[in-house]
């Protein structure tokens, strides 16, 4: 499918909706799941913090030191302009530097978080993150049929949390029952339901991170 990339230019009157449709485009192209994607993969596995440091993010900074020295008066200006010169030059590489990094991070989730549930569920996330809910149960559906029993699983947790996410608590309802089942860490279905509350919150959260509403309209 071809997607229509728009470029926006900002201004300042607009300067709060152009940030908030870059946050909304991070979310959908990035590769960022944080608090969410391990929830899921947790849920799945059965363990805490599958996905360990790879899910936490890495703040990178620089500092840009200043050039101390006595100067003539009529040079002042001179070592000045050079001195801001080569501050801006350090800021930038800096702000590269923690780009790359971060994009780095990103794909080590993304790629660890389809070894635990497939990359059928991991579209799902994104999607769902990105309130296309139809999106994310196809996608999920597609797991059904995987070799993998924790694709499968994971695939049922997030049609549960897509249908409990979009509000239709009675198709939600269905899969809990199922959920109790099919995952032996499930003692029943109202102990599945509790799990994908749990989960619908981190779901919420990663989408407050993007600086999206928590909840689709």
């Amino acid at each position: 499918m071809r997607r229509l990339l728009l470029a926006v230019v900002c201004v300042a009157p607009f300067v709060g909706s152009c940030q908030s449709e870059g946050a909304r485009q991070g979310a959908t192209h990035g590769a960022i799941y944080g608090a969410f994607g391990t929830a899921v993969s947790s849920v799945v596995w059965g363990r805490d913090d599958v996905l360990g440091d790879a899910a936490r993010g890495a703040v990178v900074g620089a500092t840009v030191g200043g050039v101390d020295g006595a100067v003539r008066e009529n040079q002042r200006e001179n070592a000045k302009a050079a001195q801001d010169a080569e501050a801006a030059k350090n800021a930038r590489l800096a702000a590269e530097n923690a780009e790359l990094s971060q994009r780095n991070h990103q794909l080590e989730l993304e790629r660890r978080l389809t070894a635990e549930i497939g990359p059928d569920n991991t579209e799902a996330i994104r999607l769902l993150v990105n309130c296309d809910h139809q999106g994310a149960v196809l996608a999920a559906r597609r797991s059904a049929d995987a070799s993998s029993e924790p694709f499968r699983q994971a695939g049922m947790w997030i049609e549960a949390l897509a249908a409990y996410d979009r509000r239709d608590l009675s198709t939600a309802k269905m899969f809990y029952p199922r959920l109790a089942q099919a995952v032996p860490d499930v003692a029943d279905a109202e102990a599945a339901e509790t799990t994908v509350i749990e989960l619908a919150g981190k779901l919420e959260d990663t989408r407050a991170s993007f600086g999206l509403p928590r909840r689709c309209r």
